[in-house]
């Protein structure tokens, strides 16, 4: 339970965080007409940019997923907001760093999460 709550922890504090103001900057902001902040999204690439360079470096060389060597729940948690990435234009920050995308292969490919058409493009209609 606690190497669990350690991973969830990461997630929030230097994935979710991150990825879901860029959600609100590019997504949800444009659909209440306000503009988005290029500053404010530039900022926030750049924090993004810096955490998913640590998961290539220093925790998927170590590990086959975001907890361990077995798929889990903390690799479900990353899952919706990295198809996200792909939707808003950003997906080169997956698709760049070859253990993180070898990752989101392997989760994305996934027969549940197929099995519910759950994928960038439907994510956003």
């Amino acid at each position: 339970m606690g190497r669990f709550e350690q991973w969830v922890n990461v997630e929030v504090t230097n994935f979710d965080a991150l990825a879901r103001a860029l959600q609100m900057r590019l997504i949800f902001d444009p659909l209440k007409s306000k503009p988005a902040n290029e500053e404010l999204v530039s900022n926030i690439l750049e924090a993004l940019d810096n955490k998913l360079e640590v998961y290539e470096t220093a925790i998927l060389p170590k590990q086959a997923y975001m907890a361990g060597n077995e798929f889990s729940l903390v690799d479900i948690f990353y899952m919706p907001l990295t198809a996200y990435l792909f939707t808003m234009g950003h997906g080169d920050l997956v698709d760049r760093r070859p253990l993180l995308k070898m990752w989101w292969e392997k989760v994305s490919s996934r027969p549940s999460w197929k099995a519910f058409g759950v994928n960038a493009q439907v994510m956003v209609a």
